[in-house]
């Protein structure tokens, strides 16, 4: 009998939380470019540099003799293939969608090597400033008492970039980024794979990074209403309007609850879902009144909320246009 009373307890506080949690409602937006680049329509991409080691060992006191160092042309070639890594995961991304036309990276250095006019609005260098490589040991102990070892590869690669306006040879983004990575255990040392495999997506996710700075790009965040304290009828129903994703009919009746009664949530809702629907300049009065006459923190927050977003639009359409 307890145990019944138990599950019928329990499930009917399910039921009330379920009824009584928060609408949240995600809303996928655009934003702009971090940088602005004066309507840029065409890129290029020039290839990375790196510094390469001598592929020869001086022999001798004078050093007048050499042999070739397996060891120092295997680090180039690591070094080289991380370095065309980078310049193809920029390339390839810009041409994922046409946002630019990408120009031959080979004509800016003609151009850049002879004084002719660029070929582009902007372009990006890249440079590999330092890599390293290392092995870590680590010991183990097996069931019977004997020692046995693992191996993982470590490295440890800098990138540095720039994005440059062609025209007037500004420098519109100059940055240095760190990238680690490491390998799985290994029972050989034989067995472990070379940097450029090890480092190969994190060289990938800066790549897609850098896109943020040249092209408009997709977030998705979450407003969330709050939850019904006054227990009125008009005020859960605007509730379930939203719960079913009728979003005007929700903000209208939001509203009505708001004028009529003064009710600090369906003020905040409503301006949350005038947000929704795109209006954010109506949001931002809305949201300011509701602050004004009750001083809630939760308004504050969201007012400065709406205002950020109303500064991303404003920012986003200024670059479309200039793309005009």
């Amino acid at each position: 009998m307890k145990k019944s009373l138990l599950k019928i307890l329990t499930s009917f506080a399910l039921l009330a939380l379920l009824t009584g949690c928060a609408t949240s409602i995600p809303m996928t937006v655009t934003r702009p470019a971090e940088l602005n680049l004066n309507g840029a329509k065409s890129v290029a991409v020039l290839p990375t540099q790196t510094e390469l080691q001598s592929e020869y060992t001086p022999i001798g006191i004078l050093g007048l003799f050499s042999v070739k160092s397996e060891k120092a042309s295997k680090e180039n070639l690591e070094k080289r293939s991380i370095a065309n890594h980078f310049t193809n995961a920029l390339l390839s991304n810009l041409m994922d969608d046409g946002y630019m036309y990408v120009v031959g990276g080979k004509f800016v250095e003609n151009a850049l090597t002879n004084g002719t006019d660029i070929p582009c609005d902007i372009y990006i260098t890249g440079e590999l400033a330092s890599f390293s490589e290392s092995i870590r040991t680590d010991s183990y102990t097996n069931d019977e008492g004997e020692k046995y070892y693992k191996y993982e590869k470590l490295v440890d690669v800098t990138i540095n970039y720039k994005i440059i306006d062609a025209q007037t040879n500004a420098v519109l983004s100059i940055k240095s980024k760190r990238l680690s990575d490491k390998s799985s255990q290994y029972e050989y040392k034989s067995s472990l794979p070379d940097a450029y495999s090890i480092i190969y997506n994190s060289v990938e996710n800066l790549a897609k990074a850098i896109m943020k700075e040249l092209r408009p790009y997709t977030e998705t965040y979450y407003i969330t209403l709050l939850s019904d304290k006054t227990k009125d009828e008009s005020m859960k129903l605007a509730n379930q309007y939203a719960k079913n994703k009728k979003y005007d009919l929700a903000y209208q009746t939001f509203m009505e609850c708001y004028e009529a009664n003064g009710y600090y949530e369906a003020g905040y809702n409503a301006a949350c879902l005038l947000e929704v629907l795109g209006d954010l300049y109506n949001a931002e009065t809305l949201m300011k009144d509701v602050y004004q006459k009750t001083s809630e923190k939760k308004a504050a927050k969201a007012l400065q909320h709406i205002r950020e977003e109303i500064k991303y639009k404003e920012k986003l359409d200024a670059q479309n246009a200039a793309r005009k």
